[in-house]
């Protein structure tokens, strides 16, 4: 499987419990906000331990990214 495609598969197990998490913790902001933080940290601990391409993280930063926009409290 092509690495683009793989890459693309990652980005449903970052961004999805991070919008979910933000969603059910709406009314505390900065717990939100702090595992949104954990779950980006992981994920990039994971990757740059596993020695994933720089596709890898570009499609998981920018499903974090757009999981914080949907689920940020405004």
């Amino acid at each position: 499987m092509p690495d683009l495609v793989k890459a693309a598969l990652i980005a449903a197990p970052v961004g999805v419990p991070t919008a979910a998490l933000l969603v059910t913790l709406y009314d505390r902001p900065a717990l939100a906000l702090g595992c949104a933080v954990a779950i980006a940290t992981l994920t990039g601990i994971a990757l740059r331990v596993g020695r994933r391409p720089r596709t890898w993280f570009l499609a998981a930063g920018w499903a974090w990214v757009l999981a914080l926009t949907y689920g940020w409290p405004l």
